[in-house]
């Protein structure tokens, strides 16, 4: 493998005597079946080269010796992009390739039994989606590492102690994410309290913070602000051409960035013209008609960005090892150029497409109904909101004389 990638004959002697040139040559293959190129490669091995320097491999390592290899070294700075940071992310990468890195020992979370049960009944009894269990487990763990100091079991917890966790948390989450967090809260006590865990009074004397309905209306981009994001796009780098098809997905098909990220390569029928889309919330997929806009820009970023890899999925990180893109990698592109525009939204994200989708199709005509189906909502309630931002529907219903009919 070095051969490869050194050409002076003394940089490749160098690299075959030191230590585990078998080790650090494997993982240097992997890589480039990954699709790093022969310049990165050069660098990476010129790295493992001050690992083994410094780092005696031969018995399982752990992090803590890794930094204090690192501290011998001389690399002291911590900073982000720092070399100390690069020698520990190169030795941690090496080593787990090499199954020579031991896991880092993490405080187990209270409670994590019952914990467990909880999420088993949610998947399998209740069918809820993997991103809502996995919150829910998140923010119970977070709840039940706090409350352990205080209550060596479960069965000791008390309803004051909830409210007092409550009260630290408003001073640092707004009233929407304590209500999220409370019934969270509230939805696991409900539970142990009909497993016998807890007095079923607990979930019933929680309370959640008052939130007046549409409270908080979807703020959006107006379809023309959409367009001019379109066109602003330009078709020069590969992330330009991915960038264009996956922000089309969201406004015109009114994805969730995740639904987006989890489009696959047979997804596309493209002698159908058809587009399957996953709706995880829903539990199903369906079929939608490939409108040709978007289905050009896919076939633009398949011919002229998509790196050549073996992996299934549609949408795919542009440097080496090209993993799937990220929800919100995509998240964070949206608001990128929607910054650069220097548009007057509050909200830049990925969602923000989705709205701009929602009040469009109402502005066409569309029904709630129908709004709802394009979405993926379940619930009638969760697209009625928009019939509040429809200011010209809202007009209308204003101007109407109703003094006839008293």
């Amino acid at each position: 493998m070095f051969e490869e990638i050194l050409s002076h004959p003394c940089y490749l002697a160098r690299h075959n005597s030191a230590p585990f040139a078998l080790e650090r040559a494997r993982y240097l293959q992997h890589l480039k079946g990954e699709g790093y190129s022969a310049q990165t490669l050069a660098v990476y091995a010129a790295a493992l080269m001050r690992v083994v320097r410094w780092i005696d491999a031969a018995t399982p390592v752990t992090t803590q010796q890794i930094e204090a290899a690192a501290d011998r070294a001389g690399y002291l700075d911590d900073r982000e992009q720092s070399p100390r940071r690069r020698f520990i992310w190169m030795a941690r990468a090496w080593l787990k390739f090499s199954n020579r890195l031991l896991p880092e020992l993490q405080d187990p979370v209270p409670f994590a039994e019952l914990i467990a049960d909880f999420s088993l009944w949610m998947a399998e009894a209740r069918g809820i989606s993997r991103g809502t269990i996995k919150r829910r487990s998140a923010n119970m763990g977070a709840f039940f590492r706090w409350i352990h100091s205080r209550r060596g079991f479960f069965h000791e917890v008390r309803i004051t102690d909830i409210d007092d966790y409550l009260v630290l948390a408003t001073g640092r989450w707004c009233r929407q994410t304590v209500a999220s967090k409370v019934g969270d809260i509230q939805a696991f006590f409900r539970y142990a309290g009909r497993r016998g865990w807890c007095s079923p009074a607990i979930a019933e004397a929680i309370q959640r913070p008052r939130i007046y309905e549409h409270e908080r209306l979807p703020s959006a981009p107006t379809w023309d602000q959409v367009e001019k994001l379109f066109s602003s796009i330009p078709k020069i780098r590969p992330v330009d051409f991915r960038d264009r098809a996956t922000f089309m997905l969201l406004a015109v098909y009114g994805l969730r960035a995740s639904e987006v990220a989890a489009l696959h390569l047979d997804d596309l029928d493209w002698e159908h013209d058809q587009i399957r889309i996953r709706r995880p919330k829903c539990r199903d997929a369906k079929l939608c008609p490939l409108v040709p806009t978007v289905g050009n820009a896919i076939i633009e970023y398949l011919e002229k960005a998509r790196p050549r890899s073996t992996r299934t999925e549609l949408f795919l990180e542009l440097q080496a090892p090209f993993r799937p893109m990220y929800a919100w990698a995509l998240g964070q592109a949206v608001s990128r150029r929607i910054e650069k525009l220097k548009l007057p939204l509050v909200h830049k994200g990925s969602h923000s497409l989705r709205h701009a989708c929602a009040t469009h199709l109402l502005g066409e005509g569309f029904s709630i109904k129908e709004i709802g189906d394009h979405l993926g909502h379940l619930s009638p309630k969760s697209t009625r909101i928009y019939a509040k931002v429809d200011l010209a529907g809202l007009r209308t219903v204003g101007d109407f004389d109703i003094g006839g009919l008293l």
